[in-house]
């Protein structure tokens, strides 16, 4: 007999993240990096969420600044998403995040 296989879809992956259990806070240091825009690094609490991370993002960017909804961030092979927060993702201090800008 063979079993049912475990899905692991998107749905799955963005349940388990947003299940994990709230930890301390503490301030940490994330450097976002972007391929023409150099990086940029932020001093901020792991309890930040990803929309508000990617507002401090925009703010830092000195010049032609983008629309918050056109950025995408990466870390650890896996999209960061807004509704989630950057301990979702076990993100350590000095973490670098990737950052992609659609036009």
């Amino acid at each position: 007999m063979i079993n049912d296989p475990i899905g692991f879809d998107a749905d799955f992956q963005t349940q388990k993240l947003k299940s994990k259990v709230e930890p301390d806070q503490k301030q940490m240091t994330l450097k976002i990096r972007h391929a023409a825009r150099g990086d940029v690094i932020l001093e901020i609490s792991n309890k930040l969420s990803i929309s508000d991370f990617k507002k401090e993002y925009v703010a830092q960017l000195k010049d032609d600044t983008p629309d918050v909804g056109n950025i995408r961030l990466f870390a650890m092979g896996k999209e960061l998403k807004d509704e989630l927060w950057i301990y979702s993702y076990d993100m350590m201090n000095e973490s670098t995040v990737q950052a992609m800008i659609k036009k």
